[in-house]
């Protein structure tokens, strides 16, 4: 599977409203770049803002934990990675790929303004729609939750949507923010640009330019919740149970309203072992 070096793929998590044998934890990566995972070449994972998502939960009684989010949503993009490798190669998946992949991508930085208040927003409706659940759960029946699911994907497509007409996007190039377009229109036809963006290598400090197309990642959101958004109403697939976020510590509730404050993250901190 080509991947191309010059491609910064970016990626943001989401939380989805359905589990599958695979996914087993409702958190996903969009988009799902295993070309980068498979060739051990690097990825660039967007962080949410962290004051924004704070005046949230300062309303709630529960936080977001940041770790076990990053943790579980790529463990499901490398899960499957090595899936469609074996489907793909008839091969066992090389491990040291994976370690070579989380090591590069941990060791760059960028800013990418756009593509962090995006992160922020979809964190930030599925905390909306989980506050709602929580506190109406013995009131909520089959229906309302999946109302309730709906107007979740509703807001998120309708976002995204509303991007992709102001065709705008802020990147860092040069060391300043630039406003760059999403799409070209020609003759009716869209044409995706290709945006650069300045990142920065931990250990020697250089900054080098790389390209990506926020086109497809906003394409991508858009399909998936489009395609909840028809499993919900024709109810041929139960949503999943709010709980799972709970087992696996995604959502902690606290009382000492000190705690719930979040933190800047930092991937390094992350155990590329727990991801295996």
């Amino acid at each position: 599977m080509k991947s191309f070096k010059n491609d910064i793929a970016p990626i943001l998590f989401y939380f989805d409203v359905f589990t599958t044998e695979i996914f087993k934890e409702p958190i996903m990566p969009v988009p799902i770049r295993i070309d980068k995972v498979i060739n051990g070449d690097l990825s660039l994972f967007i962080n949410p803002n962290i004051d924004k998502l704070n005046e949230i939960f300062a309303k709630l009684d529960f936080t977001l934990d940041l770790k076990n989010l990053f943790i579980y949503g790529m463990r499901n993009l490398v899960k499957h990675a090595k899936n469609q490798y074996k489907q793909l190669s008839f091969r066992p998946f090389k491990l040291e790929k994976i370690f070579k992949w989380f090591e590069q991508s941990i060791g760059i930085s960028a800013s990418i303004p756009s593509l962090r208040d995006d992160f922020t927003f979809l964190i930030s409706e599925f905390i909306t729609i989980y506050s709602n659940i929580k506190k109406m759960k013995e009131k909520m029946d089959n229906n309302h939750l999946i109302s309730q699911y709906i107007q979740y994907g509703d807001r998120v497509i309708n976002y995204f949507k509303d991007a992709l007409e102001q065709n705008s996007i802020t990147v860092v190039e040069n060391g300043e923010e630039s406003h760059k377009m999403i799409y070209k229109e020609k003759k009716e036809k869209y044409y995706p640009e290709i945006v650069p963006v300045d990142i920065r290598y931990l250990k020697s400090n250089k900054v080098k330019k790389k390209y990506f197309v926020p086109y497809l990642i906003y394409d991508d959101i858009i399909e998936c919740f489009s395609y909840n958004r028809i499993l919900l109403n024709d109810n041929s697939q139960e949503p999943c149970d709010m709980n799972i976020l709970r087992n696996i510590d995604v959502f902690k509730e606290y009382e000492d309203t000190k705690k719930r404050k979040l933190k800047e993250f930092k991937f390094q901190d992350i155990d590329v072992g727990t991801l295996i």
